[in-house]
């Protein structure tokens, strides 16, 4: 009872800290114009999960189980000369069939934040915020047309979670060929159990980028990171990187670090090789992405930090004006001293639009960990429903 009052204070204390930011950054940006306009995105769908293991239901008779979901949410975007903000907001009820001690109605909450101010000519300022609170079932529905995010991934290893996770980064040309940014980012994981029910994560990232010519750009680039745990030392990363971005033409390009990385705890130090690579496509009808990675990271309901890699491919493509599909996959691998485990999802989907406002949907994810405590080390859940997305209410100011 006072884990789960703990998680209820925390999560009332982060969403109120998102909220204060967010209205922080829109009061101290550029002045109200009158080309402003606010839109209100209303969202309800209705659907089916249907899975055959229900992790870490360990009181279950069974496990696989059909689960009726309703979830409510929508999003609003305030768009002008200078700004482009947008908050997004999602909750569900669940229904299920076999195991109705599950039941529950509107406890998950989703608030994703996102923020980018056109300071001038030469300077941008982007934020974003995610918050989580639910089940891992909740998650998964969160999924969607893009492979699961690292939060998301261990959110999916637990039974209960509450995440937040703020990035800010401010962006400046000095001129055709240099630019440069900063960044500063804090992750926040609490978990029902494990080893360590909470961590923390915060640090930053300096780079800059000089453009050697049409294609290529490369410099400097210093990432850092404090790691913080409820029972466990503190720990830090330092990672010095060569940044570099190759345009290979309009539609692909792709962008890196490698560097040694420097991880030191209470009892010893230790140097690896530290890297980044993601590269996109951006088609007329095809997009494809692709990504990897070797940093630190926290381990949610695990002990203390850990060596983090992982990679990922996402492609989505458009049938006809109404009907997209997409596949996606991400496996991740926490390696520590005395401790590695990894979780591999993957799966894909279609939406097709019946209307401008109804649509109907279909997801399948699997889902595969060995991580301590997961009662069966896979899950496979199929998804199906219909969703309402009234038109928009727009407002002009």
């Amino acid at each position: 009872m006072g884990a789960h009052v703990f998680t209820i204070k925390a999560g009332r204390a982060l969403l109120g800290a998102s909220l204060s930011t967010a209205l922080l950054m829109i009061i101290l940006s550029t002045p109200v114009l009158a080309t402003n306009l606010l839109e209100i995105w209303p969202r309800i769908s209705v659907g089916e999960m249907l899975t055959d293991n229900l992790l870490q239901q360990t009181n279950s008779s069974s496990g696989g189980d059909a689960i009726s979901v309703v979830a409510l949410g929508g999003t609003a975007t305030v768009d002008s000369r200078k700004r482009t903000f947008s908050l997004d907001y999602a909750t569900d009820a669940q229904v299920y069939a076999r195991n109705s001690g599950f039941d529950e109605a509107f406890q998950d909450q989703y608030i994703g934040l996102r923020d980018n101010e056109r300071l001038s000519e030469a300077t941008t300022l982007s934020a974003s915020d995610y918050f989580f609170n639910g089940k891992q079932m909740f998650a998964q529905s969160l999924i969607g047309s893009s492979a699961a995010s690292p939060l998301l991934s261990q959110a999916l290893a637990q039974n209960t979670f509450l995440t937040n996770s703020f990035n800010a980064q401010l962006n400046h040309q000095f001129s055709d060929r240099l630019s440069s940014w900063a960044s500063v980012h804090q992750t926040f994981f609490s978990t029902s159990g494990g080893e360590t029910s909470e961590s923390f994560q915060q640090g930053g990232e300096l780079g800059t980028y000089y453009k050697v010519n049409a294609r290529l750009s490369l410099g400097p680039d210093l990432q850092f990171n404090d790691f913080r745990f409820s029972n466990q030392p503190r720990s830090d990363s330092y990672q010095p990187s060569l940044a570099v971005k190759w345009s290979w033409s309009e539609r692909l390009t792709t962008s890196g670090t490698v560097g040694p990385l420097i991880t030191t705890s209470a009892t010893e130090t230790s140097v690896g090789v530290g890297y980044t690579l993601s590269s996109s496509y951006v088609g007329d009808r095809w997009l494809f992405q692709l990504f990897s990675g070797r940093t630190s990271s926290i381990t949610a309901g695990n002990s203390g930090s850990a060596v983090y890699q992982y990679g990922g491919a996402g492609a989505a493509y458009k049938l006809s004006r109404r009907t997209e599909a997409y596949v996606n996959g991400s496996l991740n691998q926490f390696s520590q001293t005395s401790n590695n485990y990894y979780s591999i999802a993957y799966g894909g989907g279609i939406n097709h639009e019946l209307t401008r406002s109804i649509s109907v949907f279909g997801q399948f994810v699997r889902f595969q960990t060995d991580s301590n405590g997961v009662n069966g080390n896979a899950s496979d859940t199929l998804m199906f429903g219909i969703k309402f997305a009234p038109l928009p209410w727009v407002w002009s100011f």
